[in-house]
Parts: C-alpha cells; sequence; structure tokens
C-alpha cells in the first residue's frame, strides 16, 4: 500500500509528508462522516491556506469546467502577462527544494520547465485522489533523505510530479492540465503582479504596458503576502488571515507550520 505507517523526527519535510497522507486519505474515504464525492462538484487543493483568496467558485471557472467532466486536475503556471512563462530555474526556493529532493541531475532538467502554482490545485475528485497518491508516493519513495529536511518539500514533489509523469502523452493515467498564465483560474501575485484591485477589492489582471493582453478576472489569488499592499488590505478585510495559521491536523502539527487544506 502506497500509505504505509510513518513515524519519524518531526520536521518540515516530514511534515509535508505526513500530512499530504491524511489529505490523500480524506479525499479518497471522505474522513470519519464519509463525503459522497459523486454529489460534489471537485476537490480544491491548498497547500499555503494563509496565503490565499478566493475571488469566486473555482468549479464556476471555464478552465476548470471542462476537466471535470474527464476527471482532471488544473495547475496554474506562473506568470503574467508583462512577464510571459515563468522557468522553475527563476525560482531558488524551488532549485534548493528539488536539488535536495532530486539531485542536481533533475534539479537541471526540472528547472527548465514551466513553473508551476503549487500552492491551489483545482479539479475533479478521482484525478485529485490519484495525483495526491503519487505525489506521496514521490514524496516517500523517489526522493533523497535530505529532501524531507527541506522546508517545501510537497512543491518539489509536485513540480516533479506533473514534469516527469502529466507531459508524457503516453501517459493516461494521471490527467493533468497546465493552465498559462493568462487563462489560468489561480493568480500568483508574486510572480503575477502588477494587476489593478477595484472598487470591491476584486484583484484583475493588468495588461503589460503598451499592450492589449489581459486574462479574465482571476477566481484564486494566491501568494497575496508576497504585494505588502495586497496583505494589508486582507488583512483588514479578512481578520482571520492575521492570525496563527492552522494546520489540516492543527492538534497534531501546530509545531510545523506548513498548511495543508
Amino acid at each position: 500500500s502506497r500509505r504505509r505507517s510513518w513515524a519519524g523526527v518531526r520536521g518540515p519535510g516530514r511534515l509535508a509528508l505526513a500530512s499530504l497522507r491524511l489529505v490523500a486519505n480524506y479525499v479518497e474515504v471522505g474522513g470519519v462522516s464519509g463525503i459522497d464525492w459523486k454529489a460534489v462538484k471537485g476537490v480544491v487543493l491548498v497547500t499555503t491556506a494563509g496565503d490565499v483568496v478566493l475571488q469566486g467558485d473555482p468549479f464556476g471557472d471555464n478552465s476548470v469546467k471542462q476537466y471535470i467532466p474527464k476527471q482532471g486536475i488544473v495547475f496554474a503556471l506562473q506568470g503574467g502577462p508583462e512577464l510571459g512563462a515563468v522557468r522553475a530555474s527563476s525560482d531558488m526556493e524551488m532549485m534548493n527544494s528539488l536539488r535536495d529532493c532530486f539531485g542536481a541531475n533533475m534539479a537541471e532538467k526540472m528547472g527548465k520547465l514551466a513553473l508551476i502554482n503549487g500552492h491551489v490545485v483545482i479539479g475533479a475528485h478521482r484525478g485529485m485522489s490519484e495525483f495526491l497518491d503519487l505525489v506521496v508516493d514521490v514524496l516517500a519513495t523517489r526522493t533523497r533523505e535530505r529532501c524531507l529536511s527541506h522546508w517545501r518539500a510537497d512543491l518539489a514533489a509536485i513540480q516533479y510530479s506533473v514534469g516527469e509523469f502529466g507531459r508524457d502523452p503516453r501517459n493516461v493515467d494521471f490527467p493533468f492540465s497546465l493552465r498559462d498564465h493568462v487563462t489560468s483560474t489561480v493568480y500568483g501575485v508574486r510572480y503575477g503582479l502588477p494587476c489593478k484591485i477595484d472598487a470591491t477589492g476584486i484583484i484583475r489582471r493588468r495588461p503589460a504596458e503598451g499592450s492589449d493582453r489581459r486574462g479574465p478576472t482571476p477566481t484564486v489569488i494566491s501568494q497575496y503576502s508576497s504585494s505588502t499592499y495586497l496583505k494589508e488590505m486582507y488583512k483588514g478585510r479578512y481578520t482571520y488571515y492575521a492570525q496563527e495559521r492552522l494546520d489540516f491536523d492543527d492538534s497534531a502539527h501546530r509545531e510545523g507550520g506548513n498548511g495543508m487544506t
């Protein structure tokens, strides 16, 4: 079984692995009370719950709707109209975690690919369940020991999983889809600024200067703390975000601080 029993010294990467196992099990069986997954639209995986704001129903977005019947899941790519696609090699945190988890050669290979916004993943129940099984398996069996000492080993595993499995057209077991920086439902502020905020506080993409290219209003805002202005705005609008961030299993994992929702 992929979900073999886990024990070990607590640490950032180990916390990510343990938390993802809890989430994977929850998505598969629906928790203690059980969830009828056929009765829900799908699943949203948020790996940084304290840094994400929903501006609407993610399952009402056209870029998600078309993949739900296919049991697929949708990732956003980091970037913006004024930036183009962002490569993984431009993110030192990601590259360090890839090296720690998969070695220098694999990190170099992954560095040439587009940087995935792994903070928010949206999709059908079956596709999400299969994806979580894959990521947990990658963290547990395909990484080097030092990987589990890295703070965001989960993001490295997501980048690796999609890069190695989701891009192979012969692989039909994992129906991944990557949305570009313009059409994506998820808007990563760290790489997507500048933007504009309307009178109701909704973020809208701003096109590059001298360009008319602008995508639709994003449904999900991630990494908003990268902008001081947005951070203060959301802290004022949603006071919960100014408080301590909770983990997936808060009572057991409070000391780790790496939230999985």
